[in-house]
C-alpha cells in the first residue's frame, strides 16, 4: 500500500513539474434564459449579464488540458405578468418586474485538443471541446416592480402606475445562496495567448429556494429555473 502511494504521489510530482501551466484573465456575454415553471400568471421572461475573472490551465500531457476559473457573473432578467377581470368595468394590471443578481463562480473542466498547427513548428493552437462541474455562490440581489393598472368603464380609461424596490431581505430569502452546476462548451486557442469561448451553463437546482407564498407577488409563486449560455474573450499573461 505504501509503495502504491508513493508511486502516485511521483507520478503527481513529475507530471507537475514537467507539465504546462496558464494563467489568464477574461471577460464576456451571459445570454440568460429564465423559466418560472408551476406559477399561476403566465410570464414572459428575457435576460442577460456579463462575467469576469482570471482562468488556470495545467496541461499534464498532449491534447488533455485541466482548468478553473474564478469568475464575477450577474443574471439579470425582466418578468412581464398581466392579468384582467371583465364586467361592466374592465380591469388590466401589468407588473414588469427587474432582477439583478451577482454570482460567484467557480467551474471546473477537463479539455481535449485538437491540435490546428499547421507542420510540426510554430506557436501550438488548439481546438478544445471541454466539460466539468461549477459552483455558483450567491453574492448580492436586488430587484424593483413597476405596476401599471388600467380601468376602463363608461368608456373613460384610468391609468395607475406606480413603481417600488423589492426588499434585500425577502430577495435574499427567495433565492439560493448556493447552486450547483454543469458546463459544456468549446474554445479555441491561439498561439500568442488569446482565446475565445462558448459553453452553455446548466444548473442542477433551481435558483430559488422554495415557493414562498407569504410574498405580495404573483410571479414567485413557482420554480424558477435558469440556464444560460457565456461567450468570452480570454488572454493568458502567464504560460510556460
Amino acid at each position: 500500500m505504501k509503495k502504491v502511494i508513493t508511486l502516485v504521489a511521483v507520478t503527481l510530482m513529475a507530471a507537475t513539474t514537467f507539465g504546462q501551466h496558464e494563467v489568464g484573465a477574461k471577460a464576456g456575454y451571459n445570454y440568460l434564459m429564465t423559466n418560472y415553471e408551476g406559477s399561476e400568471t403566465e410570464l414572459e421572461t428575457d435576460g442577460g449579464g456579463y462575467h469576469l475573472g482570471a482562468y488556470y490551465s495545467y496541461t499534464p500531457m498532449d491534447n488533455l488540458f485541466l482548468g478553473g476559473e474564478v469568475l464575477i457573473s450577474s443574471r439579470r432578467w425582466n418578468a412581464i405578468s398581466s392579468s384582467s377581470t371583465a364586467s361592466s368595468i374592465t380591469t388590466t394590471q401589468e407588473n414588469y418586474s427587474f432582477y439583478s443578481n451577482h454570482y460567484l463562480d467557480i467551474p471546473l473542466s477537463i479539455k481535449y485538443g485538437l491540435d490546428m498547427r499547421k507542420g510540426r513548428y510554430g506557436d501550438s493552437k488548439y481546438l478544445l471541446f471541454y466539460a466539468g462541474p461549477s459552483v455558483h455562490l450567491l453574492m448580492g440581489t436586488k430587484g424593483s416592480v413597476q405596476r401599471t393598472t388600467r380601468v376602463d368603464a363608461h368608456n373613460q380609461t384610468t391609468v395607475l402606475q406606480n413603481e417600488e424596490e423589492y426588499n434585500t431581505d425577502d430577495l435574499r430569502e427567495y433565492f439560493r445562496p448556493v447552486q450547483l452546476g454543469f458546463n459544456a462548451g468549446v474554445s479555441y486557442r491561439f498561439g500568442f495567448g488569446l482565446t475565445v469561448d462558448a459553453r452553455y451553463q446548466a444548473f442542477a437546482m433551481p435558483s430559488n429556494k422554495t415557493d414562498l407564498d407569504d410574498l405580495a407577488n404573483s410571479e414567485w409563486d413557482g420554480v424558477l429555473k435558469q440556464g444560460m449560455f457565456m461567450f468570452s474573450v480570454g488572454y493568458s499573461f502567464v504560460r510556460d
